[in-house]
């Protein structure tokens, strides 16, 4: 039965071939869409092949095929939009994804760029900040200093108007005195006719000393005015520590002192000589035994040289006077200063000195070692 069936169909598939070539298009126009019309139509096709029919069974097949395959062709085109509408929203919501993921991406870019940017800007401001704190206090450490600097030079300024009072002070005594005596001896010598010997040499030197005493005064003046302008003093003058000794000696008169004991020490009598400036020299020593004199109403002075080191030597004036005290070592060589307003002088002396001394690479200072008396020491370089 089931070959018979097979053999039919073949045959009517031919059948229908045949006719198909024959007949027009619009014969095998499709009447229904749907499936149950397709089926029915191919269930009566069937029934007329059997019944041998073919004629009539033929075309029925024909469009049963036709229509079988207009359905598959609809379905097919309904899945394959289906599947391209899907295909289409899944690439929609892939790209709204996308673009999702992206918009994401650059608004985290924004947002890092943002915070680093921020951070940026806050270091450069904590910098900034540190910068003119680290200004602040750099200009306020400035102000302080300036502000003691002003403090230092107002009390300077005190302290010197205060020397120059004292200086005025006591050049108005120091010169009121022998300028009294000068003034006094001439009235005598005006209204005496005529004096004794040793009455005429007492004025005579009363007057000399007096004359000595002015012309010392004026000389420390001008030498504390060009103390002021620290030029160096050159050393072209070669001549032996005994000389200069001796010269000083001279100059200083200390010789004919009849309250002290002057010693000399030559510890280099075959002659010891040095490049310097003889005349500065000479001058400081005459003031270190001026100043001796002065100070010491009894015992010894003594005058030496030596050379404690290389390239050095050492003039020292020692006195039995009474030592002064540690702590006014460097106060004496102030200008003006004066441990007694009752001593002789002007106080500018020992400054002179010390400041002669640096002029020419050396230096004075008052040996605090010394404790039977004072040691002042000039310190040169050979």
């Amino acid at each position: 039965m089931r070959l018979k069936t097979v053999i039919i169909t073949l045959l009517t598939m031919l059948t229908l071939t045949a006719s198909a070539q024959e007949a027009p298009r619009d014969t095998f126009k499709v009447e229904t869409d749907t499936t149950n019309e397709v089926y029915r139509l191919e269930q009566e096709a069937y029934r007329l092949a059997k019944e041998g029919n073919t004629k009539e069974a033929a075309p029925k097949l024909f469009r049963v095929m036709i229509d079988k395959d207009s359905v598959k062709a609809v379905v097919m085109k309904d899945l394959f939009d289906k599947a391209y509408e899907r295909m289409q929203v899944k690439e929609k919501i892939e790209e709204e994804h996308h673009r999702q993921e992206k918009t994401k991406e650059m608004m985290l870019k924004i947002i890092a760029t943002s915070f680093i940017i921020l951070a940026l800007i806050l270091i450069f401001v904590t910098l900034n900040m540190q910068k003119m704190v680290a200004k602040l206090r750099q200009n306020n450490q400035e102000l302080e200093d300036m502000q003691k600097q002003l403090e230092i030079a107002n009390k300077e300024a005190k302290v010197s108007l205060k020397q120059k009072d004292e200086f005025i002070r006591h050049i108005s005594h120091e010169v009121r005195t022998p300028l009294n005596i000068i003034g006094g001896f001439a009235q005598i010598l005006s209204m005496v006719d005529g004096l004794p010997d040793e009455g005429m040499k007492e004025v005579n030197q009363k007057l000399t000393d007096s004359s000595k005493n002015i012309t010392n005064i004026m000389k420390n003046i001008t030498a504390l005015s060009d103390m002021e302008q620290h030029k160096p003093i050159e050393r072209t003058d070669r001549i032996t520590c005994r000389e200069l000794c001796e010269k000083a000696i001279e100059e200083s008169e200390i010789k004919l002192c009849k309250k002290v004991k002057f010693d000399f020490q030559d510890p280099a009598p075959e002659g010891l000589s040095i490049k310097t400036n003889g005349a500065a020299v000479v001058s400081i020593l005459t003031e270190l035994l001026n100043n001796a004199q002065r100070f010491t109403t009894e015992g010894t002075i003594e005058l030496t040289y030596s050379l404690p080191g290389h390239r050095l030597v050492f003039f020292t004036v020692t006195d039995s006077g009474t030592p002064i005290p540690e702590q006014e070592a460097n106060h004496i060589f102030e200008a003006f200063v004066k441990l007694n307003d009752f001593d002789e002088g002007i106080g500018g002396g020992l400054t002179v000195a010390r400041s002669q001394a640096k002029r020419m690479g050396g230096n004075v200072w008052l040996d605090t070692k010394y404790d039977k008396g004072n040691r002042f020491v000039l310190e040169l370089s050979v």
